[in-house]
């Protein structure tokens, strides 16, 4: 089997685990109704990892899975998991394809491509008679992001764990 095929039979099996995660964990560790987006972080490892064009093509399948999954309105997570993508592929280097994820920097391109994904997301669910935008963004996108940046550590700890143990 290719290389290539094995990279993302990997990536479809970590969406799955990911799923599986958010089903059976997620309500333990929401806090008054925010929860981390971990598919945001998959997307923009995808997209460091694999460049732009594939974190496009993985941000729109990854975003439509949920959307049919979660009886969510069809285009609204693949719209905002391309565009997340997008954003993260701006820090896509093919020299250092290996490295981006290991460094801090990496935690702060998940910062950024959160903010813009639940800066699009959030526009599709609020209805401006009944919040205030701002106050809206703030509780739910911007406490989302932080949450989901805090998980990306973990990401980036695994990482440099990894590297300095020998077998």
């Amino acid at each position: 089997m290719n290389i290539t095929y094995k990279k993302y039979i990997i990536y479809l099996v970590i969406l799955l685990l990911i799923t599986l995660f958010n089903i059976v964990f997620l309500d333990f560790i929401e806090i008054k109704q925010i929860t981390p987006d971990f598919c945001i972080i998959l997307v923009v490892w995808i997209t460091l990892k694999d460049g732009r064009f594939t974190g496009l093509i993985a941000g729109f399948l990854i975003g439509l899975y949920l959307d049919i999954i979660s009886a969510d309105v069809i285009g609204t997570n693949a719209f905002a998991k391309t565009l997340c993508a997008f954003a993260a592929s701006y820090f896509y280097k093919e020299s250092a394809t290996k490295q981006i994820t290991k460094k801090y920097s990496f935690i702060l391109i998940t910062l950024f491509a959160a903010l813009v994904h639940n800066l699009i997301y959030c526009f599709y669910y609020i209805r401006t008679s009944e919040h205030d935008f701002i106050l809206y963004y703030v509780r739910y996108s911007l406490a989302s992001t932080l949450y989901t940046t805090f998980f990306s550590s973990f990401v980036l700890l695994f990482q440099i764990t990894r590297n300095r143990i020998k077998y």
